[in-house]
């Protein structure tokens, strides 16, 4: 008997090739590059709304401030480029993907530009053009990474 997910099994967990024997993952829980682009799809729009409200509450609100603001602008472009990656899989990194995230990044120092704790940066800007390049760059990297690898699976 084998435990996988606390869920008993007596499928072995590798076929003859050494590969997971999906018929013994319980409940169909075995990764697919399907699932892992509808998670995605899921968390792009819960991560635009969470990084539209950090850009627009007033700083000193906003969690892990110190840690400086272009570190942070870097992070979230990074983590938006990789969900946007793994949501439409299909097509590699392209000018689309980089104009469309850029525009968001440049809507957001506008709406900045209207509250009266922001102003509009064009370092912010940068820094948020600067996470999607840092994205690109550790796509080979991310590539190993068991979860994350799904994305790039034939």
């Amino acid at each position: 008997m084998t435990y996988y997910f606390f869920c008993k099994t007596s499928l072995p967990m590798l076929n003859n090739n050494n590969q997971p024997n999906k018929t013994a993952f319980p409940h169909n829980l075995y990764p697919t590059k399907e699932t892992y682009q509808r998670f995605a799809r899921f968390c792009l729009p819960v991560t635009l709304i969470v990084i539209t409200t950090l850009a627009l509450i007033p700083p000193e609100q906003v969690p892990l401030a110190t840690l400086g603001d272009k570190i942070l602008h870097v992070a979230a472009f990074f983590t938006l480029a990789g969900i946007i990656d793994a949501a439409w899989p299909d097509t590699q990194w392209n000018w689309k993907k980089t104009v469309w995230l850029t525009s968001y990044g440049l809507g957001l120092e506008i709406a900045q530009s209207f509250h009266p704790l922001r102003t509009f940066a064009l370092d912010d800007l940068i820094a948020d053009i600067v996470g999607q390049g840092v994205y690109v760059v550790l796509v080979p990297a991310l590539k190993y990474l068991p979860i994350l690898r799904l994305r790039w699976d034939q």
